[in-house]
C-alpha cells in the first residue's frame, strides 16, 4: 500500500511537471503562441522531407544522427499541415518529457527512498532549461529518456545489461551525448558494463554503418562538422559554468554541497557512482565544445537532480516510516521546485511578437516555393521547406554554411568569422538563384555576405529592410 502510495505521488508531480510544460499553450494564442526555436523547424522539416522522399544527409545538410526524423513521424506521417504537425509534435515532445521526470524519480526511490525521489521529482518538474526545451521540439527529451531507460533496466533485478546497452544505443541515434553515459557505465560498473556497451555500438552501427557506405557525406555532416564547427554561444568557461550552476538558481549546488557526506558513504553504490561520472562527464565535455547553450544543461539536469536526490535521501535514513517521510516528501519537493517556479511564473507571457508578423507575411503570399534561413517560420506559415531543382533543399541554413566553411579543413575563430567566408556561400548561392522568394531574417543577414547578399532581387524578399 505503501509504495503504490508513493508512486501515485511522483505520478502527481509528474503530471505536474507537464502542466508547467503546456500552461503557456492554454492561452488564447495556443500552442505556437509560445516563441518557436530554430532547431524545431530543422528536426521537423527534416522528418516531413523524409516522408516525402527526400533523403537527409544527400538532398539537404542535416547534421544530427537518424533516429532525429524517424522520432517525429508521429507528427509528420499524417496528412496535416505543417503548422498542425508542428502543434502536434510540441505535445508530443511534452509528454515524453514528464515521463522523463516520473522515471528519474523512480529510479531515485528505488536507490534512494521516496523523500529523494520527491527531490528529484521537484527539481525537474520547474527546472527552467528543462521546461523551456520541453517546450519545444528538442533532442535532449528523447535522448534523456532513452539513457534513464537504460539505467532503469541496469536497475532491474537481476540487471539486464544488454537490454540497457539497447537503449543506449537509441540514444547514441539520437545525440552523440550518449557516448558520455556509455563512458559513465564502464566508470561505474567496469567489466561488467562491457557486453551491454558492445550492444550500444552495434545497435547504432547497425543503422549508421549503411548510411555511412551509402551517403558520401553522411559522416562529414554528422561527425566531422561537429569536430571542426567554430566557437559559438557562451564561448567562455567562466560563462558555461554559471550557465549551468548558478544562473537561474544555485539550489542543487547547495544540495549536493550538503549532502556530499551522504553521497560518499554511498560511493560503491552503481547507480550513485553512475549519476556522478555522467554529470562529470557532461560539465567537462560542455566545457570543451566549440559551441554551448544553455539549452545543454536540459539533459545535464537529470543526472544532478538524481545526484541531489540520492544525497537527500541516504541523509534522511532514520526518519520515521512511510507517513511521516510521505507528507515530508510533499512538502520537499515544493520547497525543491520554487526557484524554477517563479522563473516558470515569469515567464509564461513571453511572446515572440516579430516572429508572428514575419509568419504572417508568408502566410500572405500565394502558392510557390518561399525558402527561409529559418524554417520554423516557414512551418509556422504551413510551408514545408521546397525541394529545388538542381540544388539541396534549404533546412538548416546554419549547419549548412558551417558546414560548407569548414571542408577541407579550414578552421575559423567564430561562427561569424566562418560565415563571412567565401567558402560558407557556395551552397547557398546556388539556393539563391534556384528559389524565387526569400524569408532573410536576421539570420540571413548575419549568414550572407556582402556578395551574396547582392544576389537578392529585392523583388525575391518576403521580408525587405
Amino acid at each position: 500500500m505503501a509504495r503504490r502510495l508513493e508512486v501515485a505521488l511522483l505520478a502527481l508531480l509528474s503530471l505536474a511537471a507537464w502542466v508547467a510544460r503546456v500552461s503557456p499553450w492554454l492561452r488564447r494564442t495556443g500552442v505556437l503562441g509560445w516563441a518557436v526555436d530554430y532547431d524545431e523547424g530543422v528536426y521537423l522539416s527534416a522528418s516531413a522531407l523524409l516522408w516525402q522522399g527526400a533523403l537527409p544527409w544527400r538532398d539537404f545538410v542535416f547534421v544530427h544522427p537518424p533516429a532525429v526524423p524517424a522520432l517525429l513521424s508521429f507528427a509528420t506521417v499524417w496528412d496535416v499541415t505543417p503548422s498542425r504537425a508542428l502543434e502536434l509534435a510540441r505535445w508530443g515532445t511534452s509528454l515524453v518529457a514528464a515521463l522523463d521526470v516520473f522515471l528519474a524519480a523512480l529510479l531515485v526511490r528505488r536507490h534512494a527512498g521516496f523523500l529523494g525521489a520527491c527531490v528529484a521529482a521537484g527539481l525537474l518538474a520547474v527546472w527552467p532549461e528543462v521546461v523551456a526545451a520541453d517546450r519545444g521540439v528538442h533532442l535532449e527529451p528523447f535522448l534523456t529518456g532513452a539513457c534513464l531507460l537504460a539505467a532503469w533496466k541496469l536497475a532491474a533485478d537481476p540487471p539486464r545489461p544488454l537490454t540497457a546497452g539497447l537503449w543506449l544505443g537509441v540514444g547514441l541515434l539520437v545525440k552523440s551525448w550518449a557516448v558520455l553515459w556509455l563512458a559513465a557505465w564502464l566508470i561505474a560498473r567496469g567489466r561488467r558494463a562491457l557486453p551491454g556497451v558492445v550492444v550500444a555500438v552495434v545497435v547504432a552501427g547497425v543503422v549508421m554503418g549503411p548510411l555511412a557506405v551509402l551517403v558520401p557525406d553522411f559522416l562529414s555532416q554528422v561527425v566531422w562538422f561537429h569536430l571542426a564547427r567554430p566557437a559559438d554561444g557562451d564561448v567562455g568557461f567562466a560563462a558555461r559554468l554559471s550557465e549551468m550552476f548558478v544562473e537561474r538558481s544555485v539550489l542543487p549546488v547547495a544540495l549536493l554541497v550538503a549532502t556530499s557526506w551522504a553521497l560518499w558513504r554511498r560511493r560503491s553504490d552503481p547507480f550513485t557512482r553512475l549519476c556522478a561520472a555522467v554529470t562529470a562527464l557532461l560539465v567537462v565535455a560542455f566545457l570543451g565544445t566549440a559551441a554551448f547553450w544553455n539549452q545543454y544543461d536540459a539533459h545535464l539536469a537529470f543526472p544532478l537532480a538524481m545526484l541531489c536526490g540520492v544525497g537527500v535521501g541516504e541523509a534522511s535514513k532514520g526518519l520515521p516510516r512511510w507517513r511521516a517521510q510521505g507528507a515530508l516528501g510533499v512538502v520537499v519537493a515544493a520547497l525543491a521546485g520554487v526557484p524554477g517556479l517563479l522563473w516558470v511564473l515569469d515567464r509564461r507571457r513571453d511572446a515572440d511578437e516579430a516572429q508572428a508578423k514575419r509568419v504572417e507575411l508568408v502566410r500572405r503570399l500565394g502558392p510557390g516555393p518561399v525558402c527561409a534561413f529559418e524554417p520554423h517560420e516557414l512551418v509556422m506559415a504551413d510551408r514545408w521547406p521546397p525541394v529545388l531543382p538542381g540544388s539541396q533543399a534549404l533546412v538548416d541554413s546554419y549547419g549548412q554554411m558551417l558546414l560548407d566553411a569548414t571542408r577541407g579543413g579550414a578552421r575559423h575563430g567564430s561562427a561569424s568569422e566562418a560565415f563571412a567566408s567565401e567558402a560558407a556561400q557556395r551552397t547557398v548561392r546556388e539556393q539563391l538563384r534556384a528559389c524565387p522568394r526569400w524569408l532573410v531574417g536576421w539570420r540571413g543577414r548575419w549568414q550572407l555576405n556582402a556578395p551574396s547578399r547582392a544576389l537578392l532581387d529585392p523583388a525575391q524578399l518576403v521580408d525587405p529592410e
